[in-house]
């Protein structure tokens, strides 16, 4: 479903967020899937690595530099652009040296810093538009999975799935009645070896697809129904995967609409019972305490800053010495730090807020 196994993005995170080095080392940029429009994605990345190279020029020892820009055109030299999926990210710093596609399309930027830029990998685990759809049938049971548009369908694990029955040789033997027994056996199956894919990656919805009859019988005997999020009925034994996409990302992008709502309105709650705070001052300050219980925070929104004397400094150039790329960043890794959750949102989410605000524990 996705280029790297949410197992893989969760493991690399807490190794990346355990680094404190000088430089460490971060580029994310947007790429592209298919030709001609990938042929852009190494150009890009070229001029990142050369606004890395100047930077860590000015921020360090010239051998040092080197050496360091040496492992990054290294790790360059290893990604072969023709797999690229929406995002890249690489991570260099003299003990670390990895790269990452992402499902989610990051700015193109560099971060030289004393600790990586996360967000990415941290948008890309709590995506939440990952989706399974699932077309039964009484003769086969196909397994699709994807993100948004991107549909594919899966060819392992079990699936596509066939019956073990013959429903014309139960009705010849007079056992109808056990026609519908048998029917949900299989589903019930497919349901178990559904569960073992997602259990990989630890999150996604499931749309299901078929009549309304055998979407009942399934509901029945599902052993996750709680994971189901919306059904299509009609006949879809032989669709392919863009005829599906559609039709499952509408219902996926209408269940987000509510759920997100529904978060949103806990932090209105907060707000009114004094448990928030908003603004990337009072945010950072109570991140800092260890407060932070579930943090907002819209997508794109970043901030550099500096910090003297405990005070913060906003007017300033983010590729200077000694000023933090992205603040926001730091806050982000504090929160998980201390166990809190994040959330991130749609720009202008949070207009009201400053685009940024926090749940407190006390």
């Amino acid at each position: 479903m996705t280029s790297v196994s949410n197992k893989r993005l969760t493991k690399l995170l807490k190794e990346l967020m355990q680094v404190r080095e000088v430089p460490c080392v971060t580029i994310t940029m947007p790429t592209h899937r298919t030709h001609p429009d990938n042929a852009q994605d190494p150009v890009l990345l070229k001029d990142l690595m050369k606004e890395v190279k100047e930077r860590l020029l000015k921020e360090m020892d010239k051998k040092e530099a080197e050496a360091l820009y040496n492992k990054l055109e290294a790790l360059a030299a290893q990604i072969d652009h023709q797999y690229n999926t929406e995002g890249l990210a690489l991570f260099v710093s003299p003990s670390v040296s990895e790269y990452l596609r992402l499902p989610v399309s990051p700015e193109a930027r560099t971060v030289v810093d004393g600790s990586f830029e996360i967000r990415d990998i941290l948008r890309a685990l709590h995506k939440t538009d990952y989706y399974y759809a699932m077309v039964l049938s009484k003769t086969k049971v196909r397994l699709f999975a994807g993100i948004g548009t991107h549909l594919q369908e899966v060819t392992e694990g079990g699936f596509p799935m066939e019956p073990e029955f013959n429903e014309k040789k139960i009705i010849d033997s007079g056992n109808a009645h056990e026609v519908e027994n048998k029917i949900k056996e299989f589903f019930n199956r497919a349901d178990k070896l559904f569960w073992e894919i997602y259990k990989e990656n630890k999150s996604g919805h499931l749309v299901l697809f078929g009549d309304a009859k055998n979407i009942g019988y399934y509901k029945e005997v599902a052993d996750h129904p709680q994971l189901i999020i919306g059904s299509v009925e009609g006949n879809y034994d032989d669709a392919k995967a863009h005829e599906i996409a559609p039709k499952a990302q509408a219902i996926v992008e209408q269940f987000l609409k509510e759920r997100r709502q529904e978060m949103l309105g806990e932090l209105e709650k907060a707000f009114k019972d004094k448990l928030a705070a908003a603004g990337i001052n009072e945010v950072y300050r109570t991140a800092q305490e260890g407060r932070g219980r579930l943090l907002f925070v819209e997508e794109n929104y970043q901030q550099a800053a500096k910090i003297e004397n405990n005070q913060l400094f906003f007017d300033v150039d983010p590729k200077a010495p000694g000023v933090i790329d992205d603040l926001v960043d730091d806050i982000v890794e504090t929160v998980l730090q201390f166990g809190g959750q994040v959330i991130f949102v749609p720009d202008g989410t949070l207009d009201k807020y400053d685009r940024i605000a926090m749940v407190l524990r006390y």
